[in-house]
């Protein structure tokens, strides 16, 4: 029970600063081109056209967050530890005519 609870609150959590991470992220990104955003991210995007002028480009990020010991501030007899999970970052940037970016969208996806 208590799991769902910490769960419940962690989703909330991450809702609530999701949207300042996506602003931050525009603010950083907007008005780049290409070529910044390869030197940026160390690696190159490939460019896939949508309609018109418009296309974009994806980058992907991958850690490993090794898992960590849970401190409930009781004393147990067995530990409690968190499972370590593969983080997946996903940065889209949709780009203009000139190839620069119009707008940005980030995800992450977590996987144990």
């Amino acid at each position: 029970m208590k799991i769902i609870r910490y769960t419940i609150v962690y989703l909330i959590l991450v809702a609530s600063l999701s949207c300042s991470m996506q602003s931050k992220f525009t603010r950083q990104f907007k008005g780049m081109s290409k070529t910044e955003l390869d030197e940026y991210f160390g690696q190159k995007g490939v460019i896939v056209p949508l309609s018109s002028d418009k296309k974009y480009v994806a980058y992907t990020q991958t850690k490993i967050l090794r898992s960590t010991a849970i401190n409930k501030g009781v004393t147990t007899l067995d530990p409690m530890v968190s499972p370590s999970v593969e983080k997946r970052q996903k940065f889209i940037f949709y780009l203009d005519s000139e190839d620069k970016v119009s707008e940005c969208k980030y995800d992450a996806e977590y996987q144990h």
